[in-house]
């Protein structure tokens, strides 16, 4: 069994232990490969989470990944710039290019079909430029109106491309085809509201239409405005919270249509007269606004209904459009080029985005991104090669060319087995206390009557399911823990020794010493990660058995026997609290003392606790909401015939100890759902559930590992240490191991 027992389906089987070393590559070699000894997909996987800037920075192989199409795109600029008037080209002719952050370049797009001709300036109409409307749409660049040489809407049909594919292409025909308007997406949809065709017409100017998401269905009307005011300019329509808020900022008017309602409202007072600029709001839940003529940066507070200053800079004065996303916003300020201010750093942040030569910007999009929240300015174009080392330089580094803890976050993606089987210092890495804990399996262990040791002497072993190893935990602390678990005068008895998983750590609560008097005062409690232990508050009566569980962060002790026999300890319920710092409580008493005879698991199981004495068939529940004890449902209690545990405090599972069949409790209908039946699983004792998998302890079939997730259910057997046997099993996280090196005694876990 060597699995994290992560949420991941991996198989529990052992890996290859074999050790793959870094061997001597020519730095060509070297440069192809993703990451030494991990198959590519995986390697992949693993870089995913760095930052694609690092990345670009180490080799070209890394390079050429960040912008292959398996790799998360990352955030990048799109902008429709023309030539300036002060060059000798074309001051009407437009073209479409991409920033790269990663390599601070400017490149064009492909061509669109056919070739587009608009015209932004023309010497009849010295005081006006015809604008080209453009929205991000479902990660796409969408144009929308335009106008052409003879003042007639240049796109009949929307026009998009897809970064991703690089590949332009048309949305539904437009109704009616604009030269301008208002536009803009909301909730993965795109609206054009109002403007002017060909030539001006009322029903045109009072228009809505929608084109859905799906993008194949038809432009959709809805809700006209009530008049033709919004026709006289271009106008940014900005999606927000449902809403589509549209400005005209020369007359100072402003309308909102509500998506859900498909109706017209007037704009509050407060975000009208603040509306001094462009806006853009960021994941379409914060605007913000660049006052074009003072260069302020503002936020939109919609519970006072006013904008916030952020800050305030020349660079930002005459702002004409703006885009918004993962934290940044670019500006386009005329002479200024485009600027890029990053919102969530405190105070504000800019930069200025150079433009290409003899261009200016119309329209910013940021486009085609991932989630990761990357500066949009230049990183160094330095590239670091790999250069040759020996064996052992290479061994201790955790991935060439990146810090050490951005190589251990990257690093903690992936599968911890397949970290344990590549190089020594990706062993290390997975058992050093910075490195996030696999779960592992923890099992209190004692040596069987076989043998020739003594048979009341328990161990706690941890076995590692990396490297496929048990190994001891630290011995408590003093006095030495004496228990009796056989004595000849109880020939059909055994005495029990309870323990529960408690906020990832293992806590012991009760066993029997030699002269049957309750062997712990307090409960003893193993930390895993920091592989220390420690005692918890004082139990009230403390026991020799009883009924123990956990349930929503608490530690919950019921019913039982002390010294000796006492009615109040039997119908006593007992509950500490997460905060490992408060005192024992005492909760709503049990009815009657019939759950004292013997040692009963609790199950922790949806805000209740569930506890059976199956040789009695008797049960009963307890309501940790209402602190009240309930009747144990019917079916839940005939089915209740072997051990019990609750995956996540969710699912249960029992294992029919006389016939070995697993199943599961449909709460729904009140009864228990066969999952498989095995031999190995008849005989089973005790039973903890992690992370999709169950622990089962069956005597002498050892430790039995059932995986849930997979279908059909899949088990095999973890082997105890020679001359041991289980008692019982947590799973918990692994502990920290800075010293290892090598397994050294391996367990012959078989599948």
């Amino acid at each position: 069994m060597a699995n994290t027992f992560n949420t991941s389906t991996n198989s529990c089987t052992a890996p290859s232990t074999k050790l793959k070393k870094f061997t001597p590559h020519n730095h060509q070699q070297q440069d192809e490969v993703s990451l030494p000894g991990l198959p590519d997909h995986i390697a992949q996987l693993c870089l995913s989470f760095v930052n694609p800037t690092l990345l670009y920075s180490v080799c070209h192989s890394w390079r050429r990944l960040i912008y292959s199409p398996s790799f998360p795109p990352f955030f990048s600029l799109y902008a429709l710039l023309n030539h300036s008037q002060s060059s000798n080209s074309n001051s009407n002719s437009i073209e479409f290019f991409n920033f790269d952050p990663i390599s601070s370049t400017w490149d064009l797009l492909p061509p669109p079909p056919p070739p587009l001709s608009v015209i932004l300036h023309h010497p009849s109409f010295i005081s006006r430029n015809f604008s080209i409307q453009s929205v991000s749409f479902s990660q796409n660049l969408v144009l929308l109106a335009a106008t052409t040489h003879n003042f007639s809407p240049a796109l009949s049909h929307p026009l998009i491309f897809n970064p991703l594919s690089k590949t332009w292409s048309f949305g539904p025909r437009l109704a009616t085809p604009r030269r301008w308007c208002a536009a803009g997406a909301v909730r993965g949809a795109v609206y054009v509201a109002s403007g002017v065709g060909s030539h001006f017409s009322n029903d045109t100017a009072r228009a809505l239409e929608k084109w859905d998401h799906d993008c194949h269905g038809e432009w959709k009307k809805k809700s006209r405005l009530k008049d033709a005011r919004y026709s006289r300019d271009a106008i940014d329509a900005v999606g927000w919270r449902g809403k589509l808020c549209m400005v005209n900022v020369k007359a100072k008017e402003g309308i909102v249509y509500n998506v859900d309602k498909d109706e017209w409202e007037e704009m509050p007072e407060g975000m009208l007269y603040g509306w001094r600029g462009p806006v853009a709001a960021m994941d379409e839940d914060v605007m913000y606004v660049v006052d074009e003529a003072k260069g302020a940066l503002r936020k939109y507070d919609h519970e006072r209904d006013l904008w916030e200053e952020i800050m305030e800079s020349e660079k930002l004065r005459g702002a004409q459009h703006v885009a918004a996303a993962a934290g940044k916003l670019c500006v386009v300020c005329g002479e200024n080029g485009i600027v890029v201010v990053d919102v969530l750093a405190s105070p504000g942040r800019l930069w200025v985005v150079d433009l290409p030569n003899g261009f200016e910007a119309l329209r910013s999009m940021a486009n085609t991104f991932n989630t990761s929240t990357n500066s949009c300015t230049a990183p160094s174009t330095k590239l670091k090669k790999f250069t040759p080392h020996n064996h052992q330089q290479q061994d201790e580094a955790s991935l060439p060319g990146l810090p050490d803890h951005i190589a251990q976050l990257c690093l903690s993606f992936v599968n911890p087995t397949l970290l344990y089987s590549v190089c020594h210092s990706w062993r290390r890495l997975i058992y050093s206390p910075s490195f996030p804990p696999f779960f592992s399996l923890y099992a209190l262990l004692n040596h069987s009557q076989s043998s020739n040791s003594n048979s009341n002497s328990i161990e706690f072993f941890n076995f590692d399911p990396i490297s496929s190893t048990w190994d001891l935990l630290p011995p408590p602390p003093p006095p030495p823990l004496s228990v009796i678990l056989h004595h000849p005068s109880f020939i059909s008895r055994n005495f029990s020794i309870q323990s529960v998983s408690f906020s990832q750590n293992l806590v012991l609560l009760a066993a029997t010493t030699h002269n049957f008097s309750p062997a712990l005062s307090h409960p003893l409690i193993f930390n895993p990660l920091s592989k220390t232990w420690s005692f918890g508050p004082r139990l009230a009566t403390p026991r020799r058995w009883c009924a123990a569980g956990a349930v929503r962060g608490a530690v919950y002790v019921a019913s039982g026997v002390g010294s000796h026999f006492s009615n109040d300890t039997a119908r006593a319920l007992e509950k500490w609290d997460h905060d490992c710092h408060g005192e024992w409580k005492k909760k709503s008493r049990l009815k009657d003392a019939r759950y004292s005879r013997d040692a009963i698991d609790a199950v922790g199981w949806r805000g209740k606790l569930c506890m059976v004495n199956v040789k009695a068939k008797e049960g009963i529940v307890y309501n940790v909401d209402k602190d009240e004890w309930e009747e144990m449902p019917e079916g839940m209690l005939y089915g209740w015939r072997g051990p019990v545990a609750a995956m996540d405090e969710d699912v249960m599972y029992v294992v029919d100890e006389a016939k070995g069949a697993l199943r599961k409790y449909d709460h729904e209908r009140d009864l228990w759902e066969e999952i498989m039946e095995s031999e190995k699983l008849r005989g089973a004792q005790h039973v903890a559930a992690a992370a999709g998998k169950l622990c089962v302890v069956c005597g002498e079939n050892g430790i039995v590992v059932v995986d849930v997730l997979a279908s059909p259910g899949r088990l095999w057997v973890v082997d105890l240490p020679n001359g041991f046997e289980a008692l019982r099993v947590h799973i918990l996280p692994r502990m920290s191991r800075p010293d290892f090196d090598f397994p050294a005694v391996p367990s012959t876990s078989m599948e």
